[in-house]
């Protein structure tokens, strides 16, 4: 470690605009002087629904108990508030049974929007670490009351993590009990279901080939547009290595959308584009496979 906090979501650099179905780089971007950082967009609402409510979590560690990391939030670039250990702009976690010195924040954006309003966001930490000062600037969130007309097209990515992974700064193991809990919503689809089929059989004494086992696992592509690397490593090095994924999409033009579906991602292939945005293709499985037929 360097001696400064590390947090698990980078600062993007480039962004997406506005909804489009043009692939053209210059109707999303615009031309090359005029790209802006990223924005994810995240929504609040009064119903108790995952396709309406999002959560945006962060997590940092100081190295020492004489460390100090500070929040402050922002509206439309003016400071809103000082987020201090309490349950007002969602839940503060200034330190954790096992692991002392980690700080974490989940931002509930209903609490947020019913305080201050829509509007673009940003969270400011001001990090002192070993005495070396430095702030963490997050990426934008554009803040709505939920509309299904903006949420079109998009995919939210929920997942629980326990355990350690290799290479990571931080440790998940016995963090919370449930878990660490973690939310992503891209522009994407999420569907194309398929229902491949594995087959175990045998050919008897007479060549006639019999069935002994066989097994559909249900088959979803999820297809990410647009993101920036910094984004794409949330998704696919992080969220993708959780205990338990869930998806939620809102499509307006397919007649099923999927809500906190469980599932495993099994293949992740990257998409190069322009300008630094990717777009990647996910291949998910239920997570439950148990269309299983056995005859021995």
């Amino acid at each position: 470690m360097s001696g400064f906090a590390v947090q698990l979501r980078d600062i993007c650099v480039l962004d997406v605009k506005t909804p489009t179905t043009n692939n053209n780089i210059s109707s999303i971007c615009g031309t090359c002087k005029d790209r802006c950082e990223y924005k994810e967009i995240v929504f609040a609402s009064d119903n108790d629904s995952p396709i309406e409510k999002d959560f945006s979590d962060f997590l940092f560690q100081k190295l020492s108990n004489s460390d100090t990391i500070t929040f402050e939030l922002y509206r439309n670039s003016v400071k809103v508030a000082d987020i201090i250990n309490n349950t007002v702009h969602g839940t503060y976690y200034n330190g954790f049974t096992n692991q002392p010195l980690y700080v974490g924040l989940l931002l509930d954006w209903t609490k947020i929007f019913n305080l201050y309003s829509g509007g673009t966001y940003q969270l400011i930490a001001n990090l002192n670490i070993l005495g070396n000062q430095s702030t963490f600037e997050s990426r934008f969130f554009y803040l709505y009351k939920y509309d299904a007309q903006i949420a079109h097209r998009t995919v939210k990515i929920e997942s629980y993590q326990t355990g350690n992974i290799i290479g990571s700064e931080f440790d998940y193991t016995d963090l919370l009990s449930e878990g660490w809990y973690s939310s992503t919503r891209v522009k994407g689809t999420f569907g194309e279901k398929a229902f491949p089929k594995e087959v175990d059989s045998y050919l008897n004494t007479s060549y006639i080939q019999v069935q002994n086992r066989e097994q559909i696992i249900p088959e979803y592509t999820f297809r990410v547009d647009f993101v920036p690397n910094s984004i794409a490593t949330i998704v696919n090095q992080q969220q993708s290595l959780a205990n338990e994924i869930f998806i939620t999409n809102t499509d307006l033009d397919e007649s099923v959308n999927y809500i906190q579906l469980p599932v495993t991602i099994e293949t992740i292939e990257t998409e190069p584009f322009n300008f630094g945005l990717y777009r990647y293709i996910l291949t998910c499985k239920d997570r439950q496979q148990d269309l299983i037929k056995r005859n021995v």
